[in-house]
């Protein structure tokens, strides 16, 4: 469900992710509750379902550390969702504790996706931290290149593509949105 998710390929994803979190509430599976509810709440949050995708991702904010300790991983992914509902303070608070929490764990992947995360939080503030969102970008870039995370490369040019269009370097937008849409198409992530 998450590999679906993270593809853009929603219409696979929602169906696993909803049977799992199905199967965990009628078996009584807690702990790995914490994990799918996070992940359809994601989904849902990205198919324009927000009303389906809050109750998921609250859950995992308020279960998720007693069931299992809290995750880099379940944090960013509730942070994401969070991000996608509007909820930017909120999505903040996650988004650090993931990263303290990846940077702690030595979970380097998970790094990467809370800097992403911290990237787009700031990108979209009003008026958006330029500075901050950049750093974010280029940490969440050199990171995930080195451990060969492209789908998470293509979204860091996306943002700044988007980030320079919207501050109005053309030249820059074009480059990362060129570099994005050319990394989404080797990889058959068209949603994106």
């Amino acid at each position: 469900g998450e590999l679906h998710v993270r593809r853009g390929d929603l219409g696979a994803a929602i169906p696993v992710l909803e049977r799992d979190v199905h199967l965990c509430q009628t078996a009584e599976i807690p702990t790995v509750l914490a994990w799918a509810a996070p992940c359809l709440g994601l989904a849902y949050a990205l198919s324009g379902r927000g009303s389906e995708a809050m109750p998921l991702l609250e859950q995992a904010v308020e279960h998720g550390a007693k069931m299992t300790g809290e995750h880099a991983w379940q944090t960013g992914v509730t942070g994401e969702g969070y991000l996608i509902a509007g909820r930017i303070e909120d999505a903040a608070k996650l988004a650090d504790r993931s990263l303290r929490f990846a940077r702690e764990g030595k979970e380097r992947g998970s790094e990467a996706w809370a800097l992403r995360l911290l990237a787009e939080i700031a990108s979209r503030r009003h008026p958006p931290d330029i500075e901050q969102a950049t750093t974010h970008y280029r940490q969440a870039i050199g990171l995930a290149e080195e451990l060969g995370m492209r789908p998470l490369v293509a979204h860091c040019h996306l943002g700044l593509g988007d980030l320079a269009r919207r501050t109005g370097d053309r030249a820059k937008a074009e480059e990362h949105l060129a570099a994005a849409r050319a990394m989404y198409r080797e990889m058959g992530m068209s949603f994106w």
